[in-house]
């Protein structure tokens, strides 16, 4: 009886472990908006990335949760979207140059890739920056 028991709560505990684990990496929170970034980057640059999010307006309104990655030299923009966003044509238009503004305001001129996701922060369509 003690033995089953220890092992339903050695259980409990594991599945709590495994869900309060994710692979989004370390998250800070601005308002309205949660940001994760990776080990590829660093702090600084996170922070750099939420305070311009900030000083643009962009967390406020609905919550909104975004993830900031590193391949390479390139920086990847993850942004959770609504569902069918990725394929409308009207919006796509619009963000190479939101990846451009945040290459020239946020990362030194480096290269930009806005990451359109599902809400688990999962790839629906990849769109590079102009210029």
């Amino acid at each position: 009886m003690k033995r089953t028991i220890l092992l339903i709560v050695i259980g409990c505990l594991a599945t709590v472990l495994m869900l309060g684990c994710n692979s989004y990496g370390t998250k800070l929170e601005y308002g309205k908006g949660e940001l994760y970034y990776t080990k590829n980057v660093t702090e600084a640059e996170a922070k750099k990335l939420g305070d311009y999010l900030t000083k643009i307006k962009f967390f406020e309104g609905d919550r909104k949760s975004v993830q900031l990655d590193k391949s390479g030299d390139t920086y990847q923009f993850r942004m959770v979207v609504k569902e069918g966003l990725d394929k409308d044509e009207k919006y796509l238009t619009a963000i190479p140059t939101a990846a451009l503004e945040l290459s020239k305001n946020v990362f030194d001129g480096a290269k930009v890739e806005i990451h359109l996701c599902d809400d688990q922060l999962k790839t629906l369509k990849v769109v590079p920056m102009n210029g």
